[in-house]
């Protein structure tokens, strides 16, 4: 469901990649030369090198224009470096290398993954949080992680800016995902569109201290509460179709249709205080969470105007978040490429879709082609409107 955007796969010591790999990792040097003083690192290693530690090594593309390197450090796995070419960033790749780094380690059967990295570089720790790991204490990262930090104290790396140790949970059998769903408030603003977005509360055991939009898991009882929605046959009609490429495919897809908007509209009156009508829930996208998470969650999304007129405005109401508000779209986006904040992969998509767009009655009038199938590339998005729309 999650593949990379570039064909991902291990290498042995005999593969042509191993002599793209220094390569790769020194193209790199610059974009850290303009935010720290580099003269004393040393120089990358060989890909011969690193194929003689043990662990393993994945390249994307033919030919390499990234890798992901992974340590068995006495049998715990740790990103020891993920590289990509700069003329191939912002493209899914790093993505694509640690999502498949994650999944090929949780088979080899490690519960866990930890890395070293800068706290405060937007293609470090930031970009990592979006993956789903999240800063530990040192103390607290197994000793040979812990080692690891000394000699990089040792070798001066810290001169470059607080380094950190993250860890990410990894699912070693597969975990069935939870329906669940989640809306998006959107209005017009002064600077483009605006979202009600929530900021979680950091000790949430699912997207922690992320921004995200109202929703929840489905309940037993959306199902009788979705027979009971009055709804016009052709609005019916149209979010039966919307989620028909569902898969597998449900027994009764008017029941499933129904009880994803009844869980919509239950979620967002539970965490905002805003009782919408119906018929003004938009089918918008679906993400599953990625294989390798221990905790999964199979997410529909509705897009909902909320003019600023409305009688009715979401509130912050949710002990699940810090705070809840309108932001414009873009400046969310701003504040994640310059590390303020976190998001996961589908509220990042979804909001670059959405400022693209330019404009809800753009959005609402989009109607795009829903497929469940993840696509965070800058030129996959916008999708193509449903063919068969209104």
């Amino acid at each position: 469901m999650t593949p990379p955007h570039l064909p991902v796969r291990p290498i042995a010591p005999d593969d042509p990649a191993v002599a793209a790999l220094a390569a790769i990792e020194e193209a790199a040097g610059p974009m850290f030369a303009e935010v720290m003083d580099i003269s004393h690192w040393s120089p990358a290693p060989s890909g011969e090198q690193r194929l003689q530690r043990p662990g393993f090594v994945l390249v994307a593309g033919d030919p390499p224009v990234g890798f992901a390197h992974v340590l068995d450090l006495g049998g715990h796995a740790h990103l020891d470096q993920l590289s990509v070419h700069p003329d191939h960033m912002r493209r899914g790749t790093g993505r694509g290398l640690v999502t498949t780094a994650q999944a090929e380690a949780a088979r080899r059967g490690h519960p866990s993954m930890t890395l070293s990295t800068f706290a405060d570089i937007p293609w470090n720790a930031p970009f990592y949080r979006q993956l789903g790991f999240r800063e530990i204490d040192e103390r607290d990262a197994p000793e040979p992680v812990r080692e690891l930090r000394e000699r990089e104290r040792s070798a001066g790396l810290d001169g470059g800016g607080r380094r950190v140790i993250m860890s990410v949970h990894l699912a070693t059998s597969t975990v069935e995902p939870r329906p669940a769903v989640s809306v998006i408030p959107l209005r017009d603003g002064p600077d483009g569109v605006e979202v009600f977005v929530q900021h979680r509360q950091s000790t949430m055991d699912f997207a922690a201290g992320a921004v995200v939009f109202p929703g929840g898991r489905c309940d037993p009882g959306d199902v009788a509460a979705g027979a009971g929605i009055p709804l016009r046959p052709e609005v019916e009609a149209e979010h039966v179709r919307r989620w028909g490429r569902w898969s597998p495919t449900p027994s009764d897809p008017l029941e499933h249709a129904r009880t994803l908007l009844a869980t919509g509209l239950r979620e967002l009156e539970e965490e905002t205080g805003l009782v919408a009508p119906p018929s003004a829930l938009h089918p918008w996208d679906r993400w599953i969470t990625p294989a390798i998470v221990p905790k999964r969650f199979d997410v529909a999304f509705y897009v909902l105007p909320v003019p600023h007129e409305a009688p009715g405005q979401p509130q912050h109401r949710t002990s699940e978040a810090t705070r809840s508000g309108w932001e414009p779209a873009g400046r969310l986006l701003a504040d994640l490429s310059a590390g303020r904040l976190t998001m996961l992969t589908p509220t990042r998509v979804i909001l670059e879709e959405i400022v693209a767009l330019g404009a809800v009655a753009t959005v609402v009038g989009h109607r795009p082609v829903i497929t469940g199938v993840r696509d965070d590339r800058p030129d996959g998005r916008p999708r193509a409107s449903d063919p068969s729309g209104p």
